[in-house]
């Protein structure tokens, strides 16, 4: 009994551990805040300047959206995991006749790493 008990132990340690997760709709950031410099790791920008000029701001409040413009450069820095299986969702309106651009790098080095 004492087995069988320390296996459901063992198990339920593993799948409780095994998965972190994140969510984040930007319903609670408030209209024209910027979203690294509220939220703070593990958002950042491209050069590592929450707050300044590449930081994205937060559309109207209660909206779940954020407003990107031209120089934008907004970073959700998942850590250096090297192994497991990541799952990344997320939507993105693009209105008529504008463009945008997204990515996803397996290694990013912040401008002060290199």
């Amino acid at each position: 009994m004492k087995k069988v008990s320390l296996l459901i132990a063992m198990i339920a340690f593993a799948f409780g551990n095994a998965f972190a997760q994140m969510s984040y709709d930007f319903n609670d950031g408030v209209a024209g805040a910027k979203i690294a410099q509220t939220y703070g790791d593990p958002w950042t920008t491209w050069s590592n300047a929450p707050g300044g000029a590449e930081d994205g701001v937060f559309a109207e409040q209660n909206s779940m959206a954020a407003h990107f413009t031209y120089g934008n450069d907004q970073v959700l820095d998942l850590g250096n995991v090297t192994t497991g299986t990541w799952e990344l969702s997320f939507d993105m309106y693009i209105p008529n006749g504008k463009d945008a651009y997204n990515n996803i790098l397996h290694i990013f080095s912040l401008v002060q790493d290199l």
